[in-house]
């Protein structure tokens, strides 16, 4: 389609081999492997060692985690997000939706970022201490400046 300038205007269509992809990554992301939940990095290790390629490259961590964030996958494009000249982000009352081929369920995609939401650092409780003893490694000997240890038994 030939746009007012007589410019080409670009259109989302749906890529079918890249489509079984993504949906591969968000139920490995909510089924994980066998029962066990997988994180983006073992995602990105089986995809690369069944040499499915993102667009001739290796896939990356960083790459699973856009894949899984971006509600594009849903069905939600928005065009007019950024001021042309200096780049900015607009208000999001400017952006313009446009209706896209959805790859994912808007429940599938809800619950992905339910369960990002839930394994963020902030999210998580500390690390317990796998010791009872809690002076373990403050302790210095006054000789030789070694860490003291815990000997039991």
């Amino acid at each position: 389609m030939v746009g007012r300038r007589g410019k080409q205007k670009r259109r989302l269509e749906l890529e079918p081999l890249e489509a079984v992809t993504v949906r591969n990554i968000y139920d490995l992301y909510l089924n994980g492997f066998g029962g066990r939940s997988a994180g983006m990095k073992s995602i990105a290790t089986y995809l690369n060692r069944q040499a499915i390629m993102m667009r001739g490259r290796p896939w990356r961590i960083q790459k699973i985690d856009q894949i899984l964030s971006n509600r594009v996958y849903i069905g939600e494009f928005y065009f007019n997000r950024t001021e042309y000249r200096t780049s900015k982000q607009k208000a999001a009352s400017e952006w313009v939706k446009v209706d896209v081929p959805s790859i994912i369920d808007q429940d599938i995609f809800n619950r992905i970022a339910a369960r990002r939401h839930a394994r963020q650092p902030s999210q998580t409780p500390g690390q317990r201490l796998a010791s009872p003893a809690l002076l373990v490694g403050l302790m210095k000997c006054g000789d030789c400046g070694a860490g003291m240890t815990q000997a039991t038994g």
